[in-house]
């Protein structure tokens, strides 16, 4: 993985980021999520049936992109 794959920089303490790749590892789309202080991803539940992706967690910190 290098530079080019991230996203944009992090916007404070800790953030996390998701992606979602092919089989041949490549990224389909990515996104980083956080806030200006820290935000720890501590689980990934997967709905295959509905397609759905729930990032469940916590944060200290407003004004980040959350959705």
């Amino acid at each position: 993985m290098n530079a080019d794959f991230l996203p944009a920089e992090a916007r404070g303490g800790v953030d996390h980021f998701v992606c979602y790749l092919d089989t041949a590892g490549n990224a389909i789309w990515k996104h980083r999520y956080g806030g200006t202080q820290n935000d720890l991803l501590q689980d990934i539940q997967v709905d295959t049936a509905r397609q759905l992706i729930y990032l469940l967690g916590n944060s200290q910190a407003g004004g980040g992109d959350f959705t």
